[in-house]
């Protein structure tokens, strides 16, 4: 066998497996259940959606994001594959939901860089499907994941692809607060959200920040 022939069939398993990759990370959200919402407003580098209110499982580990957010999941893919009272297995949503809830619970909208002094603590929610509410779904095995309702709210969300790091939310999340505080809103705390698995292509990743409004 040649050496030409040889990198032809080299490129053509090389292109087999990229498209394979997208495809695997394409069908893995297509048509999973999220958070019903309504978009009241778009401005530039972000738009405004109004929540409904929606249920999740929770989980929080005190640690830094990539260990705190991957213990977390581990937690919340247990309960929703079986680790619960009823041994029963919940559908996946999107988005995974996190945030730190080792900052204060306002923002200085003057000086929108999101940071926070010791040990950080990350908390991370799935949300449920819309057909449970608090009084169906199982009760979780592992005391460390609670169950909890979120009431609806106003979030001002700004879209971002490629992978996610905790310096990469904060630069982010602080390009977001600048626009709302030149725009005039006041912002009650910061959140990340993630649609796709870990295993889906960088560029085809759907990561937000959203910024939690005052009313």
């Amino acid at each position: 066998m040649t050496g030409k022939r040889v990198f032809i069939i080299i490129v053509i398993l090389a292109a087999v497996l990229i498209i394979a990759w997208i495809a695997v990370g394409y069908f893995s959200v297509r048509g999973l259940e999220g958070p019903g919402y309504t978009v009241t407003e778009k401005k530039a580098g972000y738009e405004v959606r109004r929540y409904s209110d929606y249920v999740v499982a929770e989980t929080t580990v005190d640690g830094d994001y990539a260990a705190s957010t991957s213990e977390g999941f581990r937690r919340l893919f247990g309960y929703i594959s079986g680790n619960n009272k009823s041994r029963k297995a919940i559908a996946m949503t999107a988005p995974v939901v996190s945030q730190n809830e080792s900052l204060s619970e306002k923002i200085a909208m003057t000086t929108p860089v999101i940071s926070a002094e010791g040990k950080d603590r990350w908390s991370l929610a799935f949300v449920m499907p819309s057909r449970y509410t608090l009084d169906t779904l199982p009760v979780p095995l592992d005391n460390r994941v609670t169950l909890r309702r979120v009431p609806g709210e106003t979030v001002a969300v700004s879209s971002f692809s490629w992978y996610v790091s905790e310096a990469r939310l904060g630069e982010k999340s602080a390009e977001l607060a600048a626009l709302l505080n030149s725009d005039g809103y006041r912002v009650r705390t910061m959140k990340s959200a993630r649609y796709d698995p870990p295993f889906s292509p960088p560029f085809m990743k759907r990561n937000e920040v959203w910024a939690v409004l005052e009313e």
